[in-house]
C-alpha cells in the first residue's frame, strides 16, 4: 500500500513512467473496491491517486512548453475522473473538490504564479526572463502561422526548442539563487473548502463545480453551511449541449424551433441542476470544458422559465483563480478609459454608433479618458490599459473554435490572443469583452475554452464580461448601458448583469427577446461589488474593459437584428 515520497518522485528522471505506474495502481485499487464493497480498498485508492496528482505537478514544473502542458492535461484527465468517482464512493466531497479544483485551469494559475513570482526577482533576473518569455512567445507565434510546406519550418521549430531550453534552465537556477520566487513560482496547492467558506462564498451565495468525465458527470455543489457531491444523469452530455448551444446562438433557427429549444432548455435543466437542490440567489459556476450559460435552462418544458428569474450567474476557471485574484489589490491612477475606432484596419465595417454608446457610458465616470476615431489604435490600447481602472472599447473582434487565434481589432491593426496574455500583470480589475465571440476559441481538456477572456486572465484581470456567440448590435449596446446603469447602484456585478438582462426582457420587443441577443452575455471570475470612491463613480475595485464589440452598424430597434462579426 505504500507510495513513492514526493522527494523520491521529484528526482526520478522518466517521471512519466512512474504516473503511468502510478495511475494504473490506483485503478487497480479502485476496481478491487468496486469488486469486492471494500472501503478500505477505496481508501487506497484515494491515496494514490494524491500521490499521483503529486506526481503532475512535478511534470507541470519540467513542461515548460504550453503544448506538452496541454498534452499532460488531456492524458491525466482520466486520472481525476476515476479519483473523484472514489471520493464520491467515499462520500467525501471535501476530497473531491481537491481533484475538482487539480483537475482544471492549471496552465491558467501556472501562468499567474510566474507574473506573481516575477516581482520577487531582482530588475536584472526580470528583464533576462521578461526578455526570454518574450523570444519564446513570438518563435511559438511564428510556428503557430507556418503554412504547410515552408521550408523555414524546421530551423524554426528548433530554434524554438533551444529557446525554451534556454528557458527552463534559467528559471531552475533561480531555485538555489532565489528560494522565495520559485516557492511561489511553483506553488501547485489547491484551495480547501474551509478557504472558500471564509474567503469567497458570502451568506446566501453557492460555488457549483461540474467534472465532464468519460463515463460520468460530477458534480459539486458548496455553500457556506454544507457541501454536496452528486454524480449526474447526464447521457449525451457532450451532443446535448452542444446542439443546445448551436440552437441558442442561431437567432433564426430559434425562431422557427423554439418548441424543440425550451424542451431541450428543460431537459438540461432537469439533468444538471435540478437534483442539486441550488438555492435561490448568487452562484458562481466553475465548468468544465465548454461554457454553458445555466441563466437560459428553463424549468418548464412548455414556457420560458428561465433560471436567470432566480439566480445571478458569474463563472470561474476554478476557485483557485477567484481567492488568489481577491488577495490582490493594484492600484492605478485613471478611473475610465473609453475607445471607439469608428472605423478599422483590415477591411473591418465601419461600427457606427459606437462613439455615442461610449459617451452615454462614459457620462457616469469621473474625469473619462476617450479615444476615438483614429486615436483609438492598438499601440494607444496598449499604452492606457495599465493605467486605468476602468476601460471601454468599441471594436470588431473574430474567433472561432478552431485553431485560430481570436484577435480584435483597431483604428489601425488587431491584436491577438497572445498579445494580450503577454502584457504582464495588469491592474485592471473587470473587463467586459460584450462583443461577438470573445468567449469562443479552442477547448483543451482540463483546461476550457482558450478565448480572448482567457487571455486577460493570463494577464492577472480577475473578471471579465465576455460572449459566447454572434451578437446583436442594439441589443448588445442596450445591455452593456444597462449594465454599467446597475453598476452604479453599487450592485454586485453578477447580479448587476442579471438584472439588466430581466430589464432588457421587460423591454424588448417581438423576437429580440429571444435568447441570442440577451444570453450570450456571461461573466467570467470575480463578482465581488465594485467599491466607490468619493467623486462619481471613481471605482476603487474593479474596472470595465469592453472589448472586441465588432458592429455591421447602429440601427433603431424598428430595424432587422444584425449581428456583430
Amino acid at each position: 500500500t505504500r507510495n513513492p515520497a514526493p522527494e523520491v518522485m521529484r528526482r526520478v528522471a522518466r517521471k512519466e513512467y512512474l504516473l503511468t505506474l502510478t495511475q494504473d495502481k490506483a485503478d487497480t485499487w479502485l476496481a478491487w473496491a468496486k469488486a469486492t464493497n471494500n472501503r478500505t480498498y477505496l481508501r487506497h485508492a484515494l491515496a494514490t491517486y494524491r500521490t499521483a496528482d503529486q506526481m503532475i505537478d512535478f511534470m507541470r514544473w519540467e513542461h515548460v512548453g504550453e503544448g506538452s502542458k496541454k498534452f499532460w492535461r488531456e492524458k491525466t484527465h482520466r486520472l481525476y475522473e476515476n479519483a473523484i468517482e472514489t471520493c464520491h464512493r467515499l462520500n467525501q466531497p471535501d476530497d473531491a473538490f481537491y481533484f475538482f479544483e487539480k483537475s482544471r485551469a492549471a496552465l491558467l494559475a501556472d501562468r499567474l504564479n510566474e507574473l506573481g513570482a516575477s516581482q520577487l526577482l531582482a530588475p536584472t533576473d526580470q528583464k533576462r526572463e521578461a526578455d526570454l518569455q518574450k523570444t519564446v512567445n513570438d518563435l511559438r507565434q511564428k510556428v503557430g502561422d507556418l503554412k504547410v510546406g515552408d521550408k523555414t519550418a524546421d530551423s524554426l521549430r528548433q530554434k524554438l526548442l533551444v529557446e525554451e531550453e534556454t528557458q527552463t534552465a534559467f528559471v531552475r537556477s533561480l531555485e538555489t539563487r532565489n528560494p522565495a520566487y520559485f516557492r511561489y513560482r511553483y506553488d501547485t496547492s489547491a484551495a480547501s473548502l474551509q478557504m472558500v467558506r471564509q474567503n469567497l462564498l458570502t451568506e446566501g451565495q453557492t460555488l457549483l463545480e461540474y467534472f465532464v468525465g468519460d463515463s460520468a458527470v460530477y458534480a459539486l455543489t458548496v455553500t457556506t453551511g454544507a457541501a454536496k457531491l452528486t454524480r449526474l444523469n447526464a447521457p449525451n452530455y457532450a451532443q446535448a449541449t452542444r446542439q443546445f448551444l448551436t440552437l441558442t446562438a442561431d437567432a433564426a433557427a430559434l425562431n422557427q424551433h423554439f418548441p424543440d429549444f425550451l424542451k431541450t432548455s428543460h431537459q438540461l435543466f432537469q439533468q444538471l441542476f435540478a437534483p442539486l437542490g441550488v438555492p435561490k440567489g448568487r452562484v458562481i459556476v466553475s465548468p468544465d470544458g465548454v461554457l454553458l450559460p445555466l441563466e437560459l435552462l428553463s424549468r418548464s418544458p412548455t414556457d420560458p422559465d428561465y433560471l436567470l428569474r432566480d439566480y445571478a450567474f458569474s463563472y470561474t476557471y476554478s476557485a483557485q483563480f477567484l481567492l488568489k485574484q481577491a488577495s490582490r489589490k493594484p492600484l492605478v491612477s485613471g478611473s475610465f478609459l473609453g475607445m471607439a475606432p469608428v472605423a478599422f484596419a483590415g477591411g473591418q465595417p465601419t461600427l457606427g454608433g459606437s462613439d455615442a454608446s461610449l459617451n452615454a457610458v462614459a457620462t457616469g465616470f469621473f474625469s473619462p479618458t476617450l479615444l476615438l476615431g483614429s486615436a483609438a489604435t492598438k499601440r494607444a490600447f496598449l499604452r492606457e490599459l495599465p493605467r486605468h481602472r476602468v476601460a471601454q472599447l468599441y471594436a470588431h473582434a473574430q474567433a472561432d473554435s478552431s485553431g485560430q487565434e481570436p484577435e480584435i481589432f483597431f483604428a489601425d491593426s488587431s491584436l491577438r490572443a497572445s498579445e494580450l496574455s503577454g502584457l504582464g500583470l495588469l491592474p485592471t480589475q473587470l473587463v467586459v469583452l460584450s462583443a461577438c465571440q470573445t468567449g469562443v476559441g479552442q477547448t483543451t481538456r482540463g483546461e476550457g475554452v482558450f478565448s480572448l477572456a482567457r487571455s486577460l486572465a493570463l494577464a492577472g484581470v480577475p473578471s471579465t464580461v465576455t460572449t459566447l456567440w454572434r451578437v446583436d448590435n442594439v441589443a448588445t449596446y442596450r445591455l452593456t448601458e444597462l449594465f454599467f446603469e446597475k453598476i452604479g447602484d453599487e450592485l454586485p456585478a453578477d447580479e448587476a448583469l442579471q438584472q439588466a438582462k430581466l430589464a432588457y426582457l421587460v423591454a424588448a420587443p417581438g423576437n429580440r427577446q429571444l435568447p441570442p441577443f440577451w444570453a450570450g452575455m456571461v461573466l467570467i471570475g470575480s463578482a465581488a461589488p465594485v467599491e466607490q470612491g468619493t467623486s462619481l463613480w471613481i471605482w476603487a475595485g474593479g474596472g470595465v474593459a469592453l472589448l472586441g464589440l465588432g458592429v455591421w452598424g447602429w440601427r433603431q430597434k424598428k430595424a432587422p437584428p444584425r449581428w456583430l462579426s
